[in-house]
């Protein structure tokens, strides 16, 4: 028996959208293991989605994996929903010879899990780790824990000699009793003390003897050029990215070449080239939006409804403005209308955003004004596309004079 690895995403992402669907603050983490079960080289995968979300009464549970079935009937009002895509999960992974179940508590979040059993395949040759990180030391500092796991993990995997910390207080004293590293990653946001504090509090302590500085984050609004960071490494951290950003910072001239340096030349080129705003008033979309553009390494701002980005517009310029057709006090249309009237000459490129995919609906758009259209959910080589048009028609004369601004 090979497990399907196509049902596997759908019952994942299934469980993932009603993790972030239910999740409005914390965190939401996925674990996967897997153990033998025989002699006949059959292996158990076991997946859980943990979340910080609402959480679900234990008389509740039962009813998860039923058809049509909600545990709360303000859940499809508030949220949406059948019920009756975790009983396909349920009915997909017993075909794959597993099972699925949930640890739950309300108010605290749930971790769903989900099993399936397959054979052994022939696998594809791992990427070969470099040798240039084994008995590095690394020092990592974030607040957040599932980050910092990961983060260790994966070096250790290639050789590296791991120390954590959560708090950027704890990791100065380290420094300055004499402990050594030969690089440090540090999380951009922090509690106590931001990420570029404490950087240059490293700086300024250590001099021209202070490691390269890597700086985590989920966003790409920092301009690496101006602070003390000698590269971005992205969250959620990748394995492969892990090992290629680290091995660049260290001088691996190999690892220069890769997957490492294109990605952050790009993503500090792309932040720099254009200036995006969205205007989305869904809470989710907006962060999907985000961490799509951020993933290209676009920088992006939100607004909430039209009349928002038109306040945004008057405030700041922007190159291009992804403008959702259905919202509260302005919709798309009437704020590209009047964007067009206050800015004839000089306005933003404006892409509409809109998951009514109609007849009717891209003349609609660009009869208002606008200059392209996106459909929902956002395809990412489309998503690609647009900014790439619109950044080949920018000038460099254009884009230092927008830095004015």
């Amino acid at each position: 028996m090979f497990g399907d690895s196509g049902r596997v995403r759908q019952v994942l992402a299934n469980y993932l959208n009603n993790a972030v669907k239910f999740t409005r603050q914390g965190e939401i983490a996925v674990k996967v293991s897997v153990r033998p079960l025989d002699d006949r080289h059959r292996h158990e995968f076991h997946f859980a989605v943990r979340d910080t979300g609402i959480g679900i009464a234990a008389d509740k549970v039962a009813q998860l994996f039923q058809s049509f079935s909600q545990v709360d009937s303000s859940s499809t009002r508030n949220y949406g929903g059948t019920g009756l895509g975790l009983a396909i999960c349920k009915r997909l992974c017993e075909m794959m010879g597993g099972r699925v179940w949930v640890h739950s508590e309300p108010g605290r979040g749930s971790t769903f899990h989900f099993t399936i059993v397959c054979e052994v395949a022939e696998m594809a040759a791992r990427p070969t780790l470099h040798p240039s990180l084994r008995d590095r030391c690394l020092l990592v500092v974030d607040d957040n824990a599932s980050t910092r796991r990961a983060l260790c993990a994966a070096a250790t995997r290639a050789g590296m000699q791991v120390r954590e910390t959560a708090s950027a207080r704890e990791a100065m004293a380290w420094l300055k009793d004499g402990q050594r590293f030969d690089v440090v990653a540090i999380d951009y946001v922090m509690p106590e003390m931001d990420g570029v504090t404490l950087a240059k509090l490293i700086r300024s302590e250590l001099g021209p003897s202070a490691p390269p500085m890597i700086m985590l984050s989920a966003a790409s609004t920092v301009q690496l050029a101006r602070t003390e960071f000698a590269a971005l490494l992205p969250k959620p951290v990748k394995l492969s990215v892990v090992h290629d950003v680290f091995a660049c910072v260290l001088g691996d001239a190999k690892a220069a070449s890769s997957r490492a340096a294109p990605l952050v030349a790009k993503a500090a080129a792309n932040a720099e080239a254009l200036r995006v705003l969205v205007v989305e008033d869904n809470p989710i979309n907006q962060k999907v939006a985000l961490r799509m553009l951020e993933s290209l390494g676009y920088r992006a701002d939100i607004a909430g409804d039209g009349a928002q980005a038109i306040a945004a517009l008057e405030k700041r310029r922007y190159d291009v403005v992804f403008m959702d057709m259905q919202m509260p006090v302005m919709d798309g249309l009437e704020a590209t209308r009047a964007i067009c009237r206050r800015w004839p000459e000089d306005r933003p490129k404006i892409i509409a955003m809109t998951a009514n995919a109609l007849l009717g609906d891209r003349e609609r758009c660009i009869e208002a004004g606008m200059d392209d259209y996106l459909a929902k959910p956002i395809e990412r080589a489309r998503l690609t596309e647009i900014l790439g048009a619109i950044v080949e028609v920018r000038s460099p004369h254009s884009v230092r004079a927008m830095e004015l601004f």
